[in-house]
């Protein structure tokens, strides 16, 4: 159940980018500016693609050091999406 859960997130997240890049090639995106912390951004990532990792028998390491916080003004959501299709293409071709 786990596995279908986690298959079902995963097609969710590619009909959203599908969307997404939609959006951008009919103008149609808007960009919405707030204030995040990209440390706490980067970690829930990096949770979000633990299972793949685990599944494959690979470590993801992380430098950031605890309470460090790095607070930036951007789209989360799509800052989000960049460092997830980072992190998943690092798992595939790793």
């Amino acid at each position: 159940l786990q596995r279908l859960a986690d298959s079902n997130t995963t097609l969710l997240e590619m009909i959203s980018n599908l969307l997404e890049v939609y959006r951008y090639d009919k103008d149609l995106h808007t960009i919405s500016f707030q204030h995040t912390n990209l440390v706490n951004l980067v970690r829930n990532c990096m949770n979000e693609v633990e299972h793949l990792a685990d599944e494959r028998s690979i470590e993801i390491k992380s430098e950031i050091l605890d309470g460090e916080d790095i607070p930036i003004m951007a789209d989360a959501s799509s800052i989000a999406r960049v460092i997830r299709n980072l992190l998943d293409n690092a798992l595939k071709f790793t």
